[in-house]
């Protein structure tokens, strides 16, 4: 019995410090477990967790999404997607969740959902996006002869006014 115990607080102990949220939705598809860590990442105690709507905490663009997630997975399949989740603050938080059924499991009888907040990621995503977009104009737009090499010396890339300059079509340019 003390292995036993000891094996379960050292589970809890794993789950309690993990970064990513572990949550268990019950046959009804409502909170039966969610890891504390939610609290940090989403602003709200765990209580206030329990009695709250799971579908109300995705954004609203994102429900379709979950429901379709949740469909997969209580069709066996295991899945995963990109979605928002309602903070605290009232801002929407990237989550990537991924999702096993073990509702015939009887130390669960749940859909387990893991989910990494990936913000960051997104954020850092679009901002490249973006830049890459305004270089893109900028280089386009630019009267100036712009020829981009890659690693190994070959021409990735050459802005329009090289064609006029040299009278090569572009296939010809980036072969």
């Amino acid at each position: 019995i003390q292995v036993k115990q000891r094996s379960e607080a050292r589970f809890a102990s794993l789950i309690d410090n993990s970064s990513d949220i572990v949550a268990v939705l019950n046959e009804r598809l409502e909170l039966g477990y969610v890891s504390p860590v939610a609290t940090r990442l989403l602003g709200f105690e765990l209580d206030r967790l329990e009695d709250v709507d799971v579908l109300r905490l995705i954004h609203p663009d994102d429900r379709d999404t979950a429901t379709a997630l949740i469909t997969e997975i209580q069709f066996g399949a295991r899945e995963s997607a990109e979605l928002r989740l309602h903070h605290a603050d009232g801002t929407f938080r990237w989550f990537d969740v991924n999702g096993t059924d073990l509702t015939s499991d009887p130390n669960i009888r749940g859909l387990v959902l893991n989910l990494r907040e990936v913000s960051d990621r997104k954020a850092a995503g679009e901002m490249r996006a973006l830049s890459e977009a305004r270089f893109k104009a900028l280089v386009q737009n630019s009267t100036d002869l712009v020829v981009v090499f890659d690693p190994s010396g070959s021409i990735s890339y050459a802005s329009p006014t090289v064609e006029g300059a040299t009278g090569l079509s572009e296939s010809d340019i980036l072969t």
